[in-house]
């Protein structure tokens, strides 16, 4: 901001290149993975992935807070993509049953089958559940840089297991088994 007129000055636009890009995404891909490493405690422990003596006693324990608050968070999200996926299932189970139901939009009356309602449930809470286990790996991942000890999360363990039974729900409203 110019101080004399109070305008404005526009920043330079930074030159973007592919190579960049592509570091990045790689870098990206090994976060979550070393952070899945992590959260199931399987990762190999090296120089700078352990608290060592040097970390005073209030960092270590505000990284313990932070490991906390992203597991609570974790199984948030567990619970509430285990209601829509367990909900669209019953929808889904239910609507082999019936019919399609009408509902009145600004368009007049649609039809909206009940498979598709289930399909979006199932769906969605799978879709979340496995973001938030990558978001939960990419915490853990930064707190192992910066020095957080790795140990297992059963509640990634959960989440892992909860998506693959998201996908094998999908898949038995899709046969109609």
């Amino acid at each position: 901001m110019n101080n004399d007129t109070g305008e404005r000055t526009p920043n330079p636009k930074a030159t973007s290149s592919t190579a960049p890009a592509a570091a990045g995404r790689k870098r990206g891909i090994h976060k979550i993975l070393s952070g899945f490493a992590a959260s199931l405690g399987v990762a190999r422990v090296g120089p700078g992935t352990a608290m060592d003596d040097t970390i005073d006693t209030s960092t270590k324990l505000a990284m313990d807070r932070t490991y906390w608050a992203a597991e609570r968070t974790l199984m948030g999200w567990i619970r509430t993509a285990l209601s829509m996926i367990s909900f669209g299932f019953t929808i889904g189970k239910f609507g082999q049953a019936l019919e399609n139901i009408d509902v009145q939009g600004f368009r007049g009356v649609r039809e909206i089958g009940v498979s598709s309602i289930a399909y979006f449930l199932v769906t969605l809470g799978t879709v979340a559940l496995l973001a938030a286990a990558v978001q939960y790996s990419r915490n853990v991942y930064e707190l192992r840089v910066h020095g957080q000890r790795v140990r297992p999360s059963i509640a990634f363990v959960v989440a892992l297991v909860l998506s693959v039974m998201g996908i094998v729900a999908f898949g038995s409203l899709v046969s109609k088994v």
